[in-house]
């Protein structure tokens, strides 16, 4: 699925004060370097997630403060 894809089908996000001056993949997208590695949206874990050409899920890097703040980690090959 494509980021614009993604973004289409997303509905009753978190209002956009919640993330001024924060990266978010909703209303604040970065230029990182998995930016055009294609999305996946975890529904169990209610996040994004760039999938690298191993075809490992790796949270997109503009919810990285969401992801600390809730404690959450990933298995990780090193792509991310």
């Amino acid at each position: 699925m494509t980021e614009s894809e993604l973004l289409a089908i997303l509905r009753n996000t978190h209002h956009l004060s919640k993330c001024v001056g924060h990266a978010c993949f909703v209303h604040n997208r970065t230029e990182h370097h998995m930016r055009d590695w294609p999305v996946y949206w975890r529904d169990d874990r209610k996040i994004v997630e760039r999938i690298c050409v191993h075809g490992i899920g790796h949270p997109d890097p503009d919810q990285a403060d969401f992801l600390i703040d809730a404690g959450m980690t990933h298995g990780c090959d090193g792509c991310c």
